[in-house]
């Protein structure tokens, strides 16, 4: 089973150089019970830790079933201590945050049983060392007798071939040592037994065999008693994967040590919230989207293509004919100006705010759309942010008419009522909305708004001129030539003349949005106000195409303007400005996250640092390298997911109450999501590596 030939091991100290062990050979066979004496510094627990794999040997060799191992790496010496060892220590060598139950299930766990198989195994081992009542108990409230019955219930729940016992009954009263001493007894029947003890006396009338050593060599090798040598049991593979292992024992960290839990959430949601904060305060997006790169607020796509008559005249149907009949035009647009202009709705009783620019694609957009799109005229279909606080009013408003205002870049607006058909929910607040072309031609009227109070015969081109289709003044019968003005500061029998016609002049009574305005039927502005159109917008079906459009146009007698490529190609000082500030918020960005992983990884070691031991019981009873390593990182990652999970509840429950918060769309889910995914590895790599780097043999002196 074990042969030792010719094994030597020295320590090495700052310069000195300590014969442990000395030319050992040795033979054992299953079925021995073998005791191990000697005077402290003897060698016996280090001949104990060379046949159980935890520390290496410089000379010699040793062998397993006739194997050598002297060519072993640390995955074959894992898998030696995982299938072939049990170990019972005289401290103990119990994870206390675990339960007694849990305790022996982690053995059974790294050796692959399933839940069923571990839990009915553990049971019943746990039952025959007589701690039944203690089952749901920390390890760390056993008195010491508890523990070792507890250490030997771990060893003899695993199908293994050798138990090593380190003094097992160093720190038991008689009683206990005794019954220690004949459960190890009964399993050396078909198990190989290595007992570590100072009290020979005690366990002589147990053991096979005694070893003594004396200055790291063996002065005494008798066989006490005649065993039958057995062979090794078959034992069946076990299916669960490290993986599944790994996750295991994480879900026994997280619930085993509750405090060191909770402290490791707070701790993970701090830098979680630290990282939101990071990334809404300086994220480029936010910072570049909140200045206009356009100062003339041009409404900007790939398809539009703005053209006008070279010869500076007013487009007419014959040019409408030509952009129809030209195949590689899908839309033509008269109210081209009115493609730049914002249409906005505030309706503060039913708390909705609109803001949007027009956007031709939203009846193609893949995103989820409440109510339908528009088919007729004086329909439209809105795009904005909508979140579950303000989704019931989105419900209500869809199928109203409501009156937008339709406000050009100067600031001058014109009211229109439209119905709301749909909406389409957007991962921005930038709005936007999408109208027929026949709409399109009633928005473009947006009157002059120059007003002199002092001069009472007034024309259009002098005061602030607007109709309203509003329900407040559907009574005046506001049709044909008639007209009403309101005026604060002038009598209520005072004459007015307004290009000819007089009118009635209405106090003000509703309130100062109607001071000081003329009031007038849409049928006389149109009458006295009427826009022409010196430009048309169109879109093109095939934008790569657009070199071919753009000549066919010009050679047609038509200029054509690309907002798309002519802006951007144009760049002022401003813009490159912007692109500067771009880039230096991203460096700003990474670079307090690069600070805040330094810190969550300071506060994070200091917790894990209380780990260490358990992760040092884990190898020593089998658990591999990287299982280890999967553990702490899965450990991270767990608490990452949960504290982001739960940042971003936060974030929406509030942030459709807190104004300018930005909004996140879908990419930024995801970048947030993968920096916290990339702390945690990082932190986790980082101890990983300084941990794992170390020998068990190391990690177990310094326990």
């Amino acid at each position: 089973m074990i042969k030792l030939t010719n094994i030597s091991k020295y320590y090495h100290n700052e310069g000195t150089v300590t014969l442990a062990l000395h030319k050992i050979n040795l033979n054992f066979n299953l079925g021995e019970f073998v005791a191990i004496t000697g005077e402290s510094g003897s060698g016996k627990s280090t001949l104990l830790n060379v046949i159980a794999g935890i520390d290496s040997y410089e000379e010699g060799e040793l062998y397993i079933n006739n194997e050598e191992t002297s060519y072993y790496d640390d995955q074959d010496w894992e898998s030696y201590r995982r299938d072939k060892i049990a170990f019972i220590f005289q401290n103990y060598n119990l994870i206390d945050s675990y339960t007694v139950l849990k305790n022996v299930e982690t053995a059974l766990v790294l050796q692959g049983l399933s839940r069923a198989e571990r839990l009915e195994k553990s049971k019943e081992i746990i039952k025959r060392v007589g701690l039944e009542q203690h089952m749901k108990h920390r390890a760390s409230k056993l008195s010491g007798g508890q523990k070792q019955r507890l250490a030997i219930a771990r060893a003899l729940a695993k199908d293994v071939d050798i138990i090593v016992a380190d003094e097992p009954t160093g720190n038991l009263d008689s009683q206990s040592g005794k019954q220690v001493l004949e459960l190890l007894k009964e399993v050396s029947s078909n198990k190989l037994v290595f007992l570590v003890t100072h009290n020979y006396d005690q366990a002589s009338e147990y053991v096979s065999r005694k070893i003594r050593l004396f200055d790291g060599e063996v002065v005494e090798d008798r066989v006490l008693k005649h065993t039958e040598i057995v062979d090794s049991p078959v034992r069946t593979d076990k299916t669960i994967s490290e993986f599944k292992k790994a996750l295991t024992i994480t879900r026994f960290n997280i619930f085993g040590q509750p405090k060191k839990s909770i402290f490791m959430f707070f701790v993970t949601l701090a830098i979680v919230a630290f990282v939101f904060l990071i990334y809404t305060s300086l994220n480029p997006k936010a910072i570049v989207n909140s200045y206009p790169v356009w100062s003339d607020g041009i409404n900007i796509y790939a398809e539009r293509v703005i053209v006008k008559r070279q010869d500076e005249k007013v487009m007419d149907e014959s040019d409408y004919n030509f952009f129809e009949n030209y195949s590689h035009i899908s839309r033509i647009i008269k109210a081209d100006h009115v493609v730049d202009y914002y249409m906005t709705l505030d309706d503060f009783e039913n708390k909705l705010n609109f803001n949007g620019q027009y956007s031709p694609f939203l009846k193609d957009s893949k995103s989820k759309l409440y109510g339908q799109l528009p088919v007729n005229d004086f329909e439209v279909l809105l795009s904005m942010f909508v979140s579950d606080y303000d989704e019931e009013v989105v419900l209500d408003i869809i199928g109203k008419e409501y009156t937008f205002s339709v406000k050009e870049k100067t600031g001058f607006s014109a009211p229109i009522k439209l119905t709301v058909t749909g909406v389409i929910h957007s991962d921005t607040y930038v709005g936007g909305y999408y109208v027929n072309d026949s709409t399109f031609d009633r928005m473009n009227l947006v009157p002059p708004t120059t007003l002199d109070n002092n001069q009472l015969d007034i024309s259009f081109n002098d005061v602030m001129i607007s109709y309203y289709p509003d329900q407040i003044f559907s009574s005046r019968d506001l049709i044909g030539n008639q007209a009403n003005i309101y005026y604060s500061n002038i009598s209520e029998n005072a004459t007015i003349i307004l290009d000819g016609v007089e009118l009635e002049v209405v106090p003000n009574v509703y309130n100062k949005f109607y001071n000081n305005a003329v009031i007038i039927s849409e049928e006389l502005f149109i009458e006295k106000y009427q826009r022409d159109n010196y430009q048309y917008t169109l879109h093109i079906n095939d934008i790569n195409k657009i070199n071919e459009v753009e000549k066919h146009l010009f050679n047609n007698g038509y200029y054509t303007f690309v907002p798309s490529i002519d802006l951007k190609n144009n760049m002022d000082l401003g813009y490159i400005g912007g692109v500067i500030e771009y880039v230096s918020m991203t460096l700003i960005m990474i670079f307090m996250i690069f600070v805040l992983y330094l810190m969550g990884y300071l506060i994070i070691r200091i917790v894990l640092n209380t780990r260490i031991k358990d992760y040092t019981i884990l190898r020593i009873i089998g658990a591999r390298k990287s299982l280890v390593s999967n553990l702490i990182r899965f450990e991270l990652l767990i608490f990452f997911l949960i504290s982001y999970a739960v940042a971003f509840g936060v974030y929406f429950a509030i942030q459709s109450n807190i104004a300018n918060i930005l909004p996140f769309s879908f990419s930024d889910f995801l970048a947030v999501l993968f920096i916290n995914i990339l702390m945690s590895l990082f932190i986790s790599r980082k101890f990983i590596s300084k941990r794992m780097s170390s020998t068990l043999y190391s990690d177990l002196r310094v326990e």
